[in-house]
């Protein structure tokens, strides 16, 4: 058994004619920096700068949280990762290409040539690099499981949520229901005070990235859940946070390890 961890909501690049056409203030001869690194990367310039057609700057920085939870698990399970690296302000790669929620409060009104453009160069590619990296994974492995890293806000519309960790996945896949179930009895052993709740505050069968390659896949060993973080704590750097997420990591590779040597 493998686990791949994804992120589709933690970058922050644009691709460089978005700037030209929709941003002209944006200065492409000042290159921004994040932690000290220039933010070229093969040719996509980010927006780690002042806020861009009167959108705040966070909202285009995208999920860190989500990112940062992401890379460190996949550290700790010395697992793959596949991340987008395009601000989700462009477009919610989770979706899929004809989701009327597809793209954000500022791109849905901008031309259809741009946002074919959008769809081309950043939802498609990533899309196929999920399902290549999923295809060499399913060769190697007798199962893959992959976990769909994102948070969620704490509050909506007014109703605070009840949940510090959510699990999404299809009722109907008896194989995805057990492992989030021994998941949740592992993670009460490590945190019992966690609360973690079971398609909440989104079901696994929404439209969604762990859908599309629950779709593709049909009939293989592959599970696609959906892991979703509330951002009160997951957004907050102190030592609980990152206690919890080491423990989520070792929990996870438990159940790998008695998966596996059931199998065996």
């Amino acid at each position: 058994m493998c686990v791949l961890i994804s992120c589709e909501t933690g970058g922050s690049n644009v691709p460089p004619w978005v700037v030209e056409d929709h941003f002209d203030e944006f200065d492409q001869g000042q290159p921004c920096f994040d932690q000290g690194q220039p933010c070229f990367d093969q040719g996509q310039q980010s927006l780690e700068k002042e806020s861009r057609g009167g959108v705040s700057l966070s909202r285009w920085l995208g999920d860190r949280a989500a990112r940062d939870t992401a890379r460190r698990i996949s550290e700790r399970l010395e697992c793959p990762i596949t991340e987008n690296p395009y601000s989700p302000l462009l477009l919610d790669v989770s979706r899929s290409p004809r989701h009327r929620q597809l793209f954000s409060s500022v791109t849905r009104h901008w031309s259809q040539a741009s946002r074919s453009r959008l769809i081309n160069e950043v939802h498609t590619p990533y899309r196929q690099s999920v399902r290549q990296q999923v295809s060499r994974l399913l060769v190697r492995f007798p199962y893959v499981v992959h976990l769909s890293i994102r948070t969620f806000a704490s509050v909506n519309r007014g109703v605070r949520r009840r949940a510090d960790i959510g699990l999404g996945y299809d009722p109907q896949h008896p194989f995805e229901a057990d492992f989030c179930l021994d998941w949740i009895d592992e993670l009460y052993d490590a945190f019992p005070m966690l609360r973690v709740r079971r398609n909440y505050p989104h079901r696994g069968t929404v439209d969604s990235i762990t859908k599309a390659m629950r779709c593709h896949f049909a009939g293989m060993n592959y599970l696609g859940i959906d892991v979703q973080l509330n951002q009160a704590w997951a957004a907050r750097p102190v030592a609980i946070r990152d206690q919890v997420l080491d423990a989520a990591a070792e929990s996870l590779g438990t159940i790998t390890r008695m998966y596996q040597s059931e199998a065996a």
